[in-house]
């Protein structure tokens, strides 16, 4: 791949709201739609031909939907009433208009296809959309075209086109391995998530609070084709890419577990180890230490001392923000590391984020990620609560928008475990139980009930 520079521009300023898309030197537009701006976007794209993708939630499992339309504005208003379990769109369109009938066939019909293979969403569509056979000038201007629309929409944070690494074009060196005696699964890990690969088994969730949730998400995984039954055990009849190596680690035990502890390559060596060494960049360091490896700062804003030869050296400058309202955060231009002590884990299909329970309340840590409320019905006080205390953070620089979502830019500290749980979840949530220890423990079981004044 060659660098490539893209511009993000917000039309109303609003981070959470409409968002556009584009290669400076390629033309093709992404809009990435909420479905609350969906009228205005309508009015203002009424006529314009393009490519469009649904994308919701729906029984706890990704959908979409995939379609195309000389008006591509129309259309995506007539969805509105038809469609009822999508929550945004993102639409690909010509900045110059150049796109024919031809075009939006071939582009329908390739994502399609590629969706499917990648597996990542449950499909609306009941067919594999208009394939129409091309002149080689026009199919090679349709591909480079459809690599642009695939590239815009990962870089807003969708995945439903990435297809998962295959074993067979995987290096012995990046291959890893579940450590469990009783269990024999593979994958590698990459910036799309943890893959695991087809053929690798997988135990059922037994009984248990913290191991229903893995059997649900197992149950679901075979509703999807991913996983099917072998004897006592599961087995993964496709590669299948999770958005954690801890999420993948879970499915394969049937239990609560730390995946970047669990995956080991070929010496032993887990997945923390590998990203954290000396052999790698700066920036993977920071990016996974920070969803798991730091202390939180003490509340002087002064650092820890850390053995020198137990870590990689990061730089740390604190730069100290008291913000208004907020508990006191620090942010890092790099985040420490240091041991892990009293801390805790959420982790499901959509989110996995680290906290450290203490004197200063329930710390969520820095590069933990975030579910982001959507706006709900004014009655909904609940809702429109986490929504405005998310919206807040947000304002205020706790949470930021990435490429993969929204994340704590910083640590952060809530006063009680249902405050950072909720926070976290988007949903209403009792921290005492969704926070568990690195033995699937909740914390209700490892830690007395305190309230901070």
């Amino acid at each position: 791949m060659t660098p490539k520079t893209i511009q993000i521009f917000l039309p109303s300023g609003d981070p959470t709201g409409i968002r556009q898309a584009k290669v400076t030197t390629r033309d093709v537009i992404v809009f990435d739609v909420p479905l609350a701006a969906i009228r205005d976007f309508a009015r203002a794209e009424d006529v314009r031909a393009g490519v469009y993708f649904l994308v919701g939630d729906q029984d706890g499992a990704s959908h979409l939907y995939i379609g195309e339309s000389d008006e591509v504005g129309k259309r995506l208003y007539n969805h509105l009433s038809g469609r009822e379990n999508w929550e945004r769109a993102l639409v690909a369109v010509s900045s110059s208009r150049a796109w024919t009938k031809a075009h939006l066939h071939y582009f329908e019909h390739a994502a399609i296809a590629q969706a499917r293979q990648a597996g990542s969403h449950v499909m609306g569509n009941g067919n594999a959309g208009h394939s129409v056979p091309l002149q080689a000038p026009l199919k090679a201007e349709c591909d480079e075209y459809f690599d642009t629309i695939r590239l815009l929409v990962s870089t807003m944070g969708h995945r439903f086109l990435d297809v998962p690494v295959r074993r067979d074009d995987t290096p012995d060196s990046e291959l890893l391995t579940v450590r469990s005696a009783r269990r024999n699964a593979s994958g590698t890990f990459d910036s799309s998530g943890f893959t695991v690969f087809s053929g690798s088994l997988a135990s059922r969730a037994g009984d248990g609070p913290s191991r229903r949730a893995i059997g649900a998400r197992q149950e679901e995984l075979r509703a999807d084709g991913v996983l099917a039954a072998r004897g006592d055990d599961l087995v993964f009849v496709r590669d299948f890419v999770f958005r954690s190596p801890s999420a993948a680690a879970e499915v394969v035990l049937g239990r609560s577990a730390n995946g970047w502890v669990e995956w080991v390559n070929g010496n032993g060596a887990n997945l923390d180890l590998l990203i954290r060494g000396p052999g790698k960049t700066q920036n993977q360091g920071a990016h996974t230490a920070a969803q798991r490896s730091h202390r939180a700062p003490q509340s002087d804003n002064t650092p820890q001392r850390i053995p020198s030869d137990s870590v990689p050296s990061l730089p740390r400058r604190p730069e100290s923000t008291q913000r208004s309202g907020l508990r006191q955060s620090t942010r890092y231009d790099s985040p420490p590391y240091a041991q892990a002590s009293e801390r805790y884990w959420i982790r499901n299909r959509e989110v996995e984020a680290v906290a450290e329970w203490g004197p200063a309340g329930m710390t969520v840590l820095a590069g933990s990620q975030v579910r982001r409320v959507k706006r709900g019905r004014p009655d909904d006080k609940g809702r429109e609560g986490r929504f405005k205390a998310q919206t807040q953070l947000i304002t205020e620089g706790v949470i930021e928008a990435t490429a993969e979502g929204y994340r704590f830019a910083c640590d952060h500290s809530f006063k009680s475990p249902s405050a950072a749980s909720e926070t976290v979840l988007g949903i209403a949530s009792n921290g005492w139980r969704d926070w568990v220890d690195a033995e699937g423990r909740e914390l209700q079981e490892t830690k007395p009930r305190t309230r901070l004044v």
